[in-house]
């Protein structure tokens, strides 16, 4: 599948295309480059009633969550609000910002060329706007008052 998925990449003027922009992008979540192999013995299990590597999630001092595919390689960063709160969120260049207007400006800005694009109405969990990144992609998730609830970065299409 990830083969088939290679062709999706978006072409820009950035000078950060590809897997650069990738890197980037899921470095501004953790140092923890995407593809190292759990245990990643230096971060906290999420969910202590789990008991098998590859399907536990692990959250690192900054709340940022990490989650591996089938292979036990880290694939998935994401980082819920609540768990900050007003706190600065190093990801994406966002900081403090919680409004969506504000953080889809700032994560552009900091995006370089590929952009975000949002439901135009909210629905019963509120509003996404994502943006395809290679074969990865970026979502971030807002609520019905369009205040940003989380953000996650995955570095291929793994479902």
């Amino acid at each position: 599948m990830l083969t088939l998925l290679l062709g999706l990449g978006i072409a820009t003027a950035s000078p950060y295309t590809g897997n650069a922009l990738m890197t980037r992008i899921e470095r501004s979540f953790s140092s923890i480059p995407f593809g190292t192999h759990f245990p990643l013995r230096h971060l906290k299990v999420t969910d202590p009633a789990c008991r098998q590597w590859g399907d536990c999630e692990y959250i690192d001092a900054n709340n940022v969550v990490h989650a591996a595919d089938e292979e036990n390689r880290l694939a998935v960063k994401a980082i819920e609000v609540k768990d900050i709160g007003d706190g600065p969120i190093g990801a994406l260049g966002i900081g403090r910002l919680r409004r969506q207007a504000d953080v889809v400006r700032q994560v552009n800005a900091f995006l370089r060329g590929p952009k975000l694009h949002c439901d135009s109405v909210a629905d019963a969990d509120g509003i996404t706007c994502e943006a395809l990144i290679g074969v990865g992609w970026v979502d971030l998730h807002f609520g019905r008052d369009r205040r940003l609830t989380g953000l996650h970065v995955d570095a291929y299409h793994f479902t």
